[in-house]
């Protein structure tokens, strides 16, 4: 069996951070369609979530994208092969999995689907703002419709090591919250 999903457990306070105009916008792209309305962070902007960010098991951020919800979003994954990323990076993703870190900021705790293998399941996240891990390269996922949902995206170069004793940590935790394949 293959860890889907799973809440992590990391201190998130609530967060009340408001995008500028001036952050970079990420154009409607084939797993995005109008899903959302996204915008990459500056390094302004990744400082006010350094707190954060120091706990996730990155040793490199490649991108964090700031994404509020505009309808249903519909089954996809967040990491595909021919997707236009660094080489070297997707290899990371793909030897670490599960390792698709979100945060989401605001919005409901029980509107995440995602597909088992066999089943959609909709898994409820212990609070909000929580940080979830997904397994980004195989996990089929949907969102229902959440209008004002706010998600953090996180994507870089995954520390192996710090990964597996995050993922330990919050199984002690959260463990009936994780979802496995069939």
């Amino acid at each position: 069996m293959t860890l889907l999903f799973l809440p992590i457990d990391i201190q998130v306070k609530n967060i009340s951070f408001k995008r500028t105009d001036n952050l970079k916008k990420v154009p409607a792209q084939i797993f995005q369609p109008a899903w959302w309305d996204s915008a990459i962070l500056d390094s302004a902007s990744l400082n006010y979530f350094s707190d954060i960010i120091q706990q996730l098991p990155y040793d490199k951020i490649s991108i964090v994208m700031h994404k509020f919800q505009n309808g249903p979003v519909g089954s996809h994954l967040d990491v595909y092969p021919n997707m236009k990323i660094d080489p070297m990076e997707l290899a990371n993703i793909n030897d670490n999995e599960p390792c698709g870190y979100r945060l989401v900021l605001n919005g409901k705790d029980d509107v995440l689907e995602i597909f088992d293998g066999v089943n959609w399941l909709t898994p409820k996240l212990p609070s909000v703002p929580c940080c979830y891990l997904i397994n980004s390269t195989r996990l089929r996922h949907r969102v229902k419709d959440d209008p004002g949902r706010e998600v953090l995206y996180f994507r870089g170069i995954i520390n192996k090591d710090r990964n597996q004793e995050l993922i330990e940590k919050s199984l002690k935790v959260y463990k009936d919250h994780a979802v496995y394949s069939k």
